[in-house]
């Protein structure tokens, strides 16, 4: 009988404990939890399920780890959700080396591997920069019965354009197609990034070719994407190419792609295009920033406009623009071309 009201009152604390998961109530959950504790009433995986799940809503990320690594200690036995729990913890803190702990516990368990598990650790990954122990992550589970989703392609994609890793991207993009997983909008964004930092525009723009050929949704991310790309491998005409199609799509610009085709214009040397760019920027509600403003003043450097260079410089503060090395290196430089120094 004492057994039988023992697990009443378990199930009235992970009821109740439960409600503040819900609500975001951190705070009760510790308390109830300290409260068993005291009674010396059994705690479940239930219980410590939820309190870690009210700490993670409430960024009590310490707190959450300390619950979950009790769950460790103890005989509780945890489940997919559990570890899951606490892999989205160290997604938000980027905490890697927890996330092998907790890798390492769930493969010494019974506990199945699903798809979310390695979504999360790979993510967990991304986030501290640690890309290689992500792509290791997913290769493990190609070698495994999960299946891989969208998501989880996308977040190994994404971890390879980050590391530079423009083949090992473009090969599992591949590899989702023969895996019949759907590419979609992100897919593609990070397999463009991916030919970014090598300047392979040609691959670039054949991604963007087939984006628009499957039907998928481009973003100013896709059109940024491929801007930059071009504007690292100097092909200025194609940059503009894109932009020209992005305004016809009626793709909102941001402050990145009108940098890249700033920059693209003024390296190679087309500084009047560049500043047509800048000036249509002036009459919209695009932000301006440090990297725009240190682009136009190369391009009057190019051509020859020192004192527009100067005035650029001058006016940075008034539009609370922070000025930097490149700044004044551009300005200086624009002076020396005009023969204005001294």
């Amino acid at each position: 009988m004492a057994r039988n009201k023992m697990e009443c009152s378990t199930v009235t604390f992970n009821a109740t404990t439960s409600a503040c998961e819900k609500g975001s109530d951190w705070e009760k959950a510790l308390n109830l939890l300290a409260g068993m504790r005291q009674d010396n009433l059994e705690c479940d995986a239930i219980t410590l399920n939820a309190a870690n799940s009210a700490c993670k809503k409430g960024c009590e990320w310490e707190k959450a780890w300390r619950i979950w690594s009790s769950m460790a200690q103890s005989e509780v036995e945890s489940s997919a959700s559990s570890f899951n729990s606490m892999l989205g913890v160290c997604e938000s803190t980027a905490w890697w080396e927890k996330t092998l702990q907790v890798l390492s516990r769930f493969w010494r368990s019974e506990v199945e591997t699903d798809a979310m598990t390695v979504n999360a650790a790979i993510s967990a990954f991304d986030k501290a920069c640690k890309w290689e122990h992500a792509l290791q992550l997913f290769s493990i589970m190609g070698n495994s019965k999960v299946e891989s989703t969208t998501f989880t392609f996308n977040s190994a994609i994404t971890v390879c354009s980050r590391g530079r890793e423009r083949e090992k991207a473009l090969q599992l993009f591949v590899e989702m197609g023969q895996s019949q997983v759907e590419h979609d909008t992100i897919t593609f964004n990070s397999a463009i990034s991916a030919c970014e930092s090598e300047g392979e525009w040609k691959t670039a723009s054949e991604m963007f070719r087939l984006m628009a050929q499957s039907k998928v949704e481009s973003s100013a991310i896709t059109f940024s994407a491929v801007i930059s790309t071009c504007e690292k491998a100097g092909e200025w005409e194609k940059a503009l190419h894109v932009l020209s199609a992005m305004e016809q799509r009626s793709v909102e610009c941001n402050t990145i792609t009108i940098n890249a085709a700033i920059s693209a214009c003024e390296k190679g040397g087309e500084w009047e295009r560049a500043l047509l760019i800048f000036s249509r920027v002036s009459q919209s509600k695009i932000d301006s920033n440090t990297i725009t403003f240190n682009a136009v003043m190369s391009a009057y450097q190019k051509g020859g406009r020192w004192e527009k260079a100067v005035r650029l410089c001058s006016v940075m503060p008034k539009c609370k623009v922070e000025s930097d090395m490149i700044s004044f290196s551009a300005a200086i430089s624009a002076c020396e071309k005009g023969s204005e120094w001294g």
